[in-house]
């Protein structure tokens, strides 16, 4: 059964549940490796080993309680201005056919980022006036102030852009490696396909990469012009190195994401969303 529809609605209190408890499982992955990090540090300096590893046992419980709490509201937050953006301008458009998110319209994606990018340039704005303000520092804070219409046009017009970039990227790799296939048990998101939500997002990580990978071939090309060091030559290597890396990497993030949802999502309750 194909279904042409919108994304109407997003659970603000799932969305920042489920969230908030995978990046409390990626906090306790990383306080660990902060703790046994601090261990073998304390075991090649004995005379401070117990405030190294004092550190560590900190951070095994700061860490995961930070990433709870910020994974909770930065979901929750995103929820909220979707659908306070959603109801005035429309929702994105997608269509699901036999469980498979196989395709997404460009144009409605973009008018939905470029009007989440004039949020997040006119926040942007703010936290540069605050700062100026904090700082003691009167042209920063005017600049954050009245540069507020400038961070709004460029994340808009930035976030337009790869909104629909991402839209119609999407639609390709579909025709090239398949969709992303989904599992609904009523509104909630019971489940998400591991290797189909992996490899869609490791080709958005590769073509992420050639761009910081063309970005930094170009800089070095120039370094090396005018300062030769062994630094900038290696900065040559970046497209080829950089599309590798977070290929992988976005392979593995998606995965290890993909399979944390689905343990979590019959405990905790899935993502809830309206698709009509």
């Amino acid at each position: 059964m194909e279904k042409k529809t919108a994304l109407r609605h997003i659970d603000v209190m799932s969305a920042a549940r489920m969230n908030g408890a995978i990046e409390l499982v990626f906090g306790l992955i990383i306080a660990l490796f902060v703790l046994l990090f601090s261990v073998l540090i304390g075991a090649v300096l004995p005379g401070f080993s117990r405030l190294i590893v004092g550190i560590g046992l900190v951070m095994l419980i700061l860490i995961p309680i930070v990433l709870l709490f910020v994974g909770f509201l930065v979901a929750g937050f995103e929820a909220w201005v979707y659908n306070a953006i959603g109801s005035k301008i429309g929702y994105i458009k997608l269509t699901i056919k036999n469980n498979k998110l196989s395709w997404i319209d460009p144009d409605s994606a973009a008018r939905v980022g470029g009007a989440i990018g004039l949020v997040v340039g006119f926040f942007a704005g703010l936290v540069v006036m605050f700062a100026g303000i904090g700082a003691g520092n009167l042209l920063l804070a005017l600049f954050g102030l009245f540069g507020l219409v400038g961070f709004m046009l460029v994340f808009g017009v930035l976030m337009f852009a790869a909104f629909a970039a991402g839209a119609l990227v999407y639609n390709y790799l579909v025709l090239k490696v398949g969709p992303i296939r989904l599992w609904f048990k009523g509104n909630a998101l019971n489940e998400i396909d591991v290797v189909s939500y992996a490899k869609i997002s490791a080709v958005f990580g590769a073509i992420g990469g050639f761009v910081q990978g063309l970005v930094h071939t170009i800089s070095s090309i120039f370094l090396l012009a005018f300062i030769p060091s062994a630094a900038s030559a290696v900065g040559l290597f970046a497209i080829i190195v950089l599309p590798i890396a977070t290929f992988i990497g976005a392979f593995v993030g998606a995965a290890i994401v993909g399979v944390l949802y689905n343990r979590l999502a019959p405990r905790i309750g899935g993502l809830e969303l309206t698709i009509s």
